[in-house]
């Protein structure tokens, strides 16, 4: 009968081995637990994004004020000779924004999610590390068939949201709005 045991040098090759296979499992699981997080950040930032898309495209196509103001030159009522933004809001607040082109900003509309008329309370605040920025482009060469005159011209609305703290959330909308 031979009670040999284990050497020294296989003891610490299974304690090497061992530890390798608890470090791999110990990353892998913390791995998983900030994964499980993304789609849930992700989904909040499509939510807030399409919030904006909704609240913007519900606003007036021209500036019902009729000044040199989105889009371009505004005459009557909605009719607009051409659909490039300009001036884009220049002194207002979001909650004074009355038509599309108010909120195309050349910064970040909301560093805080807030509601469109500018309150951050509760539970709003609690989207705190959620940043905004809005793009409304000019889109007036797209094909939209039998569509003539004013209500040929069309904006493209970009909303992007990004996390302050997550690198992973980067979700952008976007939406047309013709003159109608």
């Amino acid at each position: 009968m031979n009670n040999r045991g284990f050497t020294l040098i296989e003891l610490i090759v299974a304690i090497v081995i061992i530890g390798i296979g608890v470090a791999s499992f110990a990353q892998l699981m913390n791995s998983s637990t900030i994964n499980s997080v993304d789609p849930m950040v992700r989904q909040q930032a499509h939510a807030v994004a399409r919030a904006y898309l909704e609240e913007i495209s519900l606003r007036s196509f021209c500036d019902p004020n009729i000044t040199s103001d989105c889009p371009g030159t505004c005459t009557t009522g909605s009719t607009c000779s051409n659909a490039s933004c300009t001036n884009n809001g220049a002194g207002e607040s979001r909650a004074t924004f009355d038509d599309i082109c108010d909120y195309d900003q050349p910064t970040i509309v909301d560093a805080i999610v807030t509601d469109q008329n500018g309150s951050t309370a509760a539970p709003i605040d609690e989207l705190g590390d959620y940043r905004v920025t809005v793009d409304v482009i000019d889109d007036s060469g797209a094909d939209l068939g039998t569509l003539t005159g004013g209500a040929s011209q069309s904006l493209r609305i970009d909303v992007t949201v990004t996390h302050a703290t997550n690198p992973n959330v980067d979700v952008t909308v976007s939406g047309f709005r013709a003159n109608y």
